[in-house]
């Protein structure tokens, strides 16, 4: 009731109790109405609905979601926070019109980011200002959005390794060495604080080392600022730059961005996709949580040991790993704990992951999931048990997209218990060649080749319940794998039946080699 009455008031340009009172009280009176009748708070149909609709369960979702601990604070960032109401007044005064459920379910997701990794997105959390997923339409208006000195502007999913969905693509044309054409387009007002004053973006550059101005704007008025990015990386690959706008007042509203890219002094027509422009949050540097040693692991076959870096994993190289696997191969952890924390007596997580292939070109899938893993601490001994009774299921689809199959192995994987350590030094290990051989031998009636794979594969790991971070402390992002778990005489997985794990987790590129 609160948020939807804050929403009638943000649209109708109001504030202050005393005329929030009376639209509470007759949102109240909806309700009971409502209610009473026994039809539905809200029904799809417009734009709108689907809008509420789609707050209201994520932010439902959000205080399901926090601990006991955080519930209080959870329940009031979220009474607090005014970025849905923010949005659809955005889209209201400067299109003319609604933004889809889609977008506010973007926002929720933002929100729901945000609980699951005990921040706020009012003081920690990331925000994602642009993501180009929905605010294409921001471009609508040549008012107040367009290209200028040439650049030629489109939409587009990005080359792979970068953002998800559709990102902006910009070709600049050279008018000096250093000066390019580029694109201006408004923006909800940016929520600058006095400690969150870095953007951020993910760019795919044609040149190595180029940077972008990014250009901030507002009424009237307000003075713009303009900041030149940290350098991107190597040419035709994703990096992530940042910009510094410490020189901003917070007090002021920057409503309006321009984006030009600089180059690397080379005169020479460019493309970029730029996507996932964000006010990056203030980083968690305390609380008690688990991480890995310099984010590094190792994968040892019994002979030889190989160290990556998450860097190198999430990067769109990726890291290199032998195929088929040795039965003796296992995944070498540093496991370290920052502070200390307690887990509640039967503790349980979930975890997922999924692979799809990337290169070459195919149809190759594969998502499993298992749920209830018990797990326990003693001092820096955690154990991770499988329970006799569990749901356990893996979803394949073989490379031509011919065969798909869904095999249940929770009678395989029940009481097994694997232990790890954060003691000082300590290396932890998990079985991951005997568990891998084992999975392919369970599919074999169903697929063949399995032993003949090549080629580059997604990887998307997620874990739940678990306080997961990176080394500085700052979280990992939230990404949901989606498992199918019954199909249709043809092979399809139904819809109502694919079951989502949503945590904080991990995406990167692995590469099978002989």
């Amino acid at each position: 009731m609160q948020k939807i009455t804050e929403l009638f008031a943000g649209l109708g340009g109001m504030a202050g109790s005393v005329v929030m009172e009376p639209i509470y009280t007759d949102v109240a009176a909806a309700f009971a109405a409502t209610l009473s009748s026994s039809a539905p708070l809200m029904t799809s149909g417009t734009d709108m609905d689907d809008v509420v609709d789609a707050a209201l369960a994520y932010e439902a979702e959000s205080i399901l979601l926090a601990s006991d601990a955080n519930l209080a604070a959870v329940t009031k960032a979220e009474q607090s926070d005014t970025y849905i109401t923010d949005y659809v007044i955005f889209y209201k005064d400067k299109l003319g019109g609604e933004p889809s459920a889609s977008t506010i379910k973007s926002l929720g997701y933002t929100l729901l980011t945000d609980v699951i990794n005990d921040t706020s997105s009012i003081d920690t959390g990331g925000t994602v200002l642009v993501s180009f997923d929905e605010e294409v339409s921001v471009f609508a208006d040549p008012n107040t959005s367009g290209v200028f000195d040439g650049a030629i502007l489109s939409f587009a999913e990005g080359p792979a390794g970068g953002g998800s969905g559709v990102a902006m693509k910009l070709v600049s044309q050279p008018n000096t060495a250093t000066y390019m054409g580029g694109v201006y387009f408004p923006v909800p007002k940016i929520p600058f604080t006095v400690d969150r004053k870095t953007i951020s973006a993910k760019v795919y550059s044609s040149q190595a080392g180029a940077t972008v101005a990014l250009k901030l704007e507002g009424p009237e008025g307000t003075p713009g600022i303009e900041v030149f990015s940290t350098l991107t990386g190597a040419a035709n690959t994703w990096s992530t730059v940042t910009w510094d706008f410490s020189a901003v007042d917070p007090a002021k509203s920057y409503t309006q961005m321009v984006i030009t890219p600089r180059g690397n002094g080379v005169a020479a027509t460019q493309s970029y996709y730029i996507d996932d422009i964000t006010l990056v949050g203030v980083p968690v540097t305390t609380g008690n949580y688990l991480y890995l040693k310099d984010n590094a692991l190792s994968l040892s076959d019994g002979t030889t040991t190989t160290s990556y870096s998450m860097t190198q994993f999430q990067s769109t190289a990726g890291i290199d790993v032998k195929w088929p696997m040795a039965n003796t191969a296992v995944l070498k952890l540093n496991l370290a704990e920052n502070g200390s924390f307690a887990l509640a007596e039967g503790q349980t997580l979930e975890a997922a992951v999924s692979i799809t292939q990337a290169s070459p070109a195919g149809f190759g899938e594969a998502s499993a999931y298992i749920e209830n893993a018990l797990v326990t601490k003693n001092g820096s001994v955690i154990q991770v048990t499988i329970p006799t009774v569990t749901n356990a299921l893996v979803y394949g689809v073989s490379g031509d997209g011919k065969t798909k199959a869904i095999i249940d192995f929770a009678k395989s994987v029940a009481n097994v218990t694997n232990t790890l350590s954060t003691a000082a030094n300590a290396v932890s290990t998990v079985v991951l060649g005997e568990v891998v051989n084992y999975a392919i031998n369970g599919v074999s009636n169903d697929f063949t080749g399995m032993y003949g794979l090549s080629g580059k594969y997604k990887v998307k790991i997620v874990v739940t319940q678990l306080p997961l971070r990176q080394a500085d402390g700052s979280a990992f992002p939230v990404l949901t794998v989606q498992v199918p778990t019954v199909m249709d005489s043809d092979g399809n997985p139904y819809p109502d039946f694919i079951v989502p794990v949503t945590g904080n987790g991990l995406e990167g590129y692995i590469n099978l080699v002989k």
